[in-house]
């Protein structure tokens, strides 16, 4: 939260560095981190309910704890400028929660691992664009999943849902993606560059606010396999906020 409260700060305090005029063209780009509320709960309810079945047929009393619904990403992104108004922008995320366990009666322990990641297009528009400032409101389109991995420390052979069996000291990973489509807004700084000079190439701080979400559910996959019945994944629903640092040019 400190890189992302200083970045801001960077973004507030540079406006004096630019001459006050409108970019015509520019290019930017970055990588950074962030930090999203997601919506895990209807998945962390189907877990925590669930009870496996162990190898003697035996259903298993067993306490899953449940997923954060705050999510800490890598992130990378760019963009383009283009006639004074429209921006094209690109990003990227990889997505990462505290892990959680499964706790038997004789206190055997299975831990899950869930993350995520993704990608896509941003279509926007300079609402502002003055003074190496950039902000612009943008739509987005893209394709996003998570990963669910488990490791096995029970003594018996357990699934996930009606998944395989895992054997005790085994691993296992469970996927799902799909389409994502979101509403956002970026805000670019360039920062620094000579009064009165046709196009400069600076460091610049982009810091992107947005809310995605998936459409429909894709469901686990287990080696390419679909985990039949066992619920759907989490909804990569998010209000996100990423802050990334790198280099960029713009002609005025």
């Amino acid at each position: 939260m400190r890189i992302v409260f200083a970045a801001i700060m960077l973004l507030c305090l540079a406006t004096v560095l630019l001459q006050a005029q409108e970019m015509s063209s520019a290019w930017f780009g970055g990588i950074g981190v962030g930090i999203g509320a997601h919506d895990n709960e209807a998945f962390s309810n189907r877990l925590s309910s669930w009870s496996p079945v162990g190898e003697n047929g035996r259903e298993m009393v067993y306490r899953t704890g449940r997923f954060s619904s705050t999510g800490f990403t890598a992130n990378a992104g760019g963009g383009l400028l283009l006639g004074g108004g429209f921006v094209l922008g690109a990003s990227g995320e990889r997505l990462f929660f505290p892990s959680v366990v499964g706790v038997t009666t004789e206190e055997e322990v299975g831990e899950y691992s869930l993350s995520g990641g993704g990608g896509g297009l941003e279509f926007g528009w300079a609402f502002y664009n003055n003074s190496g400032t950039l902000v612009w409101p943008y739509v987005s389109v893209g394709y996003y999943g998570y990963a669910l991995d488990f490791t096995n420390n029970l003594s018996d052979s357990i699934p996930l849902f009606e998944g395989t069996p895992i054997a005790p000291g085994g691993q296992a990973t469970y996927t799902g993606a799909a389409p994502r489509i979101g509403l956002g807004v970026g805000l670019t700084r360039f920062l620094g560059g000579s009064k009165g000079a046709s196009s400069i190439t600076v460091p610049v701080v982009t810091a992107r606010l947005g809310w995605g979400i998936f459409p429909s559910h894709p469901e686990w996959e287990q080696d390419g396999v679909t985990v039949n019945n066992g619920g759907h994944t989490p909804c990569y629903s998010a209000l996100a906020l990423s802050v990334t640092i790198g280099g960029g040019g713009a002609s005025f």
